[in-house]
């Protein structure tokens, strides 16, 4: 019993509170009655709860700490913001987390403030792009322009009319280019793609038929 108990006075002093509780519960087994053997053990049990949970505290606050210089090292402020201020609540008296913390809400301020894109606006470019290029017979660039168009706008029937016509143009000026070098059978790919899109089209059945 006494073993037990200087055991656990020994493993108290030393911080290891596991040590304790197990020599502590040890001594109480050995002698129910004695107060003071209980006594211990409870006060063991409350400091190897205590310290679990500051060592949980401490891997949160240094996982806190990390994930915000990171976000820092990003530029991405607002989380770094919140990472900080989760340290320092796991941790107030933190001198540096509290620096850290400071520092990024300065930079969150100073960081220069994202307009939120106009749909309208980004719709009405690529379309106005779209035309222009059209107007320059630069096909492909015109069809990526109305595809984007058609992301905004999926159903907007004047951005499928302006693709169509530009797919349908470059279709066309590619299998002539093909056909004036007489690549024969891509000029035919060309010509088919084209009527796929206005099958009456009488240049398209023409380069077909060339």
């Amino acid at each position: 019993f006494k073993l037990a108990i200087d055991a656990g006075e020994k493993a108290m002093v030393l911080k290891n509170y596991k040590a304790a509780v197990q020599s502590f519960t040890t001594a109480a087994k050995l002698d129910p009655t004695d107060a003071r053997a209980r006594k211990l053990l409870v006060q063991a049990q409350q400091a190897l709860t205590l310290a679990n949970q500051q060592a949980l505290n401490l891997a949160k606050f240094q996982k806190a700490m990390t994930a915000g210089e990171k976000a820092m090292t990003a530029k991405n402020y607002k989380l770094a913001v919140q990472a900080f201020t989760d340290a320092t609540k796991l941790d107030p008296e933190d001198a540096r987390a509290r620096q850290l913390l400071a520092q990024a809400r300065q930079a969150l301020n100073d960081a220069p403030k994202t307009k939120t894109p106009d749909p309208a606006k980004q719709f009405n470019d690529a379309m106005q792009r779209g035309a222009d290029f059209e107007k320059e017979k630069k096909y492909s660039a015109a069809v990526k322009a109305y595809q984007e168009a058609l992301k905004l706008r999926p159903k907007d029937a004047d951005a499928r009319a302006g693709l169509n016509q530009n797919q349908f143009s470059l279709h066309l000026a590619t299998g002539q280019q093909y056909l004036k070098n007489k690549m024969f059978m891509a000029a035919q790919r060309e010509a088919e793609a084209a009527l796929a899109i206005f099958a009456n089209n009488a240049e398209a059945r023409k380069l077909l038929e060339s």
